[in-house]
């Protein structure tokens, strides 16, 4: 028969039941749940002077005990007149159930083990071992073996949903996951899809969007080519497509124009060779020269990091024999955007502070302060003007 507070007698109970013996009882609940093997002793520190003289009351001791001392529970239940599950039906009545840690910690374990097997089962026909083996190293966020199980199913679908045909990465996150940002580029279900079909194709994993995109185009999945869009002034590209005519309507009304990368896929820009183009990170730039009636060369933003279509763009113009001047803030991530240009599509640093550039940029030159376009605007129009005029160019209007 399990034994409880209530069959214990009344006078243990209130005889134990005394607040300076709370160090006592609070102790032996913290082992006794910690573990299924008995517990024979436990060490209390810290007891104040009243806690010392009830527990050496309670256990007939002719001296008090230390502040920091060490109490057999085999001498606890004889003072009291229990056996050792009298004991533990004391601990309980005055501390509530007490846990049983070890029994947890295993069905924890098993738990986890269990998951794991079951997604190295799930992807062992896919050649994805390593894959699973590497999310089994990463672990599971936040302990929650259950919430890990559903995020892992919804890889394991997806990855069973390819390859396919057509379908956009948008609508397959839809179909699949229930979001249609699920897959996207940076995400935590994107990044380890991507991982495993970089696996499945020996290659590397992506690092870029513009990677990425590549490599869902493997298996069947076209990423968004309407949202990225690249943003230029001036650009009238020779032609009778249906781009090249829009562009060169847009840049006769010196008016900035928005390109898709389904566009440049469908209809891609070209150049007179030697032409020379200049790229900014920021629209003020290409605002202040639209409200002056730009004639100039033509102008490109990146609004900010470049995208896929300011990139396709950019490759374009530099294949068909164009000189790119590249231009950004003067700030760590403005060098940044600069270098990553050069390495990814060509041209060169144009107005930058050294040693990025080999210009002495605007007057002043570069401080220990960040230097915005939006500061820059007036005076980096001026030089293309200057430069565009005594080169032979057709000269801007208003600049």
């Amino acid at each position: 028969m399990m034994l409880s507070v209530g069959t214990l007698p009344e006078a243990v109970v209130v005889r134990a039941g005394r607040a300076e013996l709370d160090p006592l009882w609070d102790e032996l609940a913290r082992r006794m749940g910690a573990s299924d093997r008995p517990v024979t002793a436990v060490t209390l520190q810290g007891l104040a002077e009243g806690s010392r003289r009830c527990l050496a009351d309670l256990l007939g001791a002719e001296r008090l005990p230390a502040p920091t001392c060490r109490v057999r529970t085999a001498a606890v239940a004889s003072a009291l007149g229990v056996d050792a599950d009298g004991l533990r039906a004391l601990v309980e009545g005055l501390r509530g159930p007490l846990p049983n840690r070890a029994a947890q910690r295993s069905a924890e374990r098993e738990a986890r083990e269990g998951l794991w097997s079951w997604l190295a089962g799930e992807v062992s026909d896919l050649g994805l071992d390593a894959w699973a083996a590497r999310l089994r190293a990463a672990g599971i966020p936040g302990s929650d073996v259950a919430a890990h199980r559903r995020r892992l199913s919804g890889l394991v679908a997806v990855l069973r949903a390819l390859p396919t045909e057509g379908v956009s990465l948008a609508g397959l996150a839809a179909d699949v996951l229930g979001d249609p940002h699920a897959l996207d580029y940076g995400s935590w279900s994107g990044s380890l899809v991507l991982d495993a079909l970089a696996r499945l194709s020996a290659c590397p994993v992506p690092r870029t969007a513009e990677e990425a995109r590549s490599l869902w185009g493997v298996f069947g999945v076209e990423a968004d080519s309407l949202s990225p869009t690249v943003l230029v002034l001036g650009l009238g590209p020779p032609g009778a497509g249906v781009l090249a005519s829009s562009l060169r309507a847009m840049a006769e009304e010196a008016e900035p124009a928005s390109i898709t990368l389904s566009q440049l896929r469908r209809w891609p820009v070209s150049a007179p060779r030697g032409s020379e183009v200049f790229v900014f990170e920021n629209p003020s730039i290409l605002a202040e020269a639209a409200w002056r009636g730009w004639r100039g060369p033509p102008l490109v933003c990146t609004s900010g990091w470049p995208n896929v279509a300011v990139l396709t763009l950019l490759r374009q113009l530099a294949a068909s024999g164009c000189r790119l001047h590249l231009h950004a803030d003067w700030d760590p991530a403005g060098s940044e955007i600069v270098r990553l240009l050069v390495a990814r599509v060509g041209g060169e640093p144009w107005e930058m502070p050294p040693p990025l550039g080999s210009a002495c940029g605007p007057e002043g030159g570069p401080g220990s302060r960040p230097l915005y376009e939006e500061d820059m605007r007036a005076e980096l129009l001026a030089k293309i003007v200057a430069s565009w005029a005594g080169g032979g160019g057709s000269g801007a209007t208003g600049a």
